[in-house]
């Protein structure tokens, strides 16, 4: 009996139960009123566990729910993150190829600027050249007109003093 006692004695609520059944006992409680209130405890006590156990199921499938929610968030996101990596690099490389063809672009404009800047410069050139070729062409025919004309008067009887002034211009 004494190594029972000693058993319950260790925790705080059996050394509390000693003393009450200390108390009762000096009091000359009758051993049923003391049965029957360590019944009541002990019914509060299994009620007390019940209630306990049913707030932790409830506690725990609460957090067994938010641990599968949580966990299928941590992979939805894992997923988004991925995702947005694969993006990222795949909009930087077309980034890249684009500054490539953007550039390679401003260098064939620059190239074709020149080469049109070139060309407007040969064609004015070449416009000058035919401007003076066709006042030569002009110049030409008008005196082989003259010299025609010249051929003609003189072919009709004209003495030559006559046509002198004319055949002086054509000459110059």
């Amino acid at each position: 009996v004494k190594s029972f006692f000693a058993e319950i004695d260790k925790t705080k609520f059996g050394n509390a139960l000693i003393n009450m059944l200390a108390v009762h006992t000096a009091a000359g409680s009758p051993i049923d009123q003391i049965d029957v209130l360590l019944a009541q405890i002990r019914q509060q006590l299994l009620d007390q566990q019940a209630s306990d156990d049913e707030a932790n199921k409830t506690n725990q499938a609460t957090c067994d729910k938010l641990l599968t929610d949580y966990d299928n968030l941590r992979i939805f996101h894992s997923t988004e993150r991925d995702n947005a990596q694969k993006r990222l690099e795949e909009n930087t490389a077309a980034l890249q190829q684009a500054e490539k063809d953007l550039a390679q672009t401003l260098t064939s404009i620059d190239i074709n600027a020149r080469r049109l800047e070139e060309g407007q410069q040969q064609r004015d050139a070449q416009r000058r050249d035919y401007l003076i070729r066709i006042d030569d062409y002009e110049q030409a025919i008008s005196a082989v007109d003259d010299a025609t004309n010249l051929v003609q008067h003189l072919k009709t009887g004209t003495a030559f003093v006559q046509l002198k002034g004319r055949f002086q211009r054509v000459q110059s």
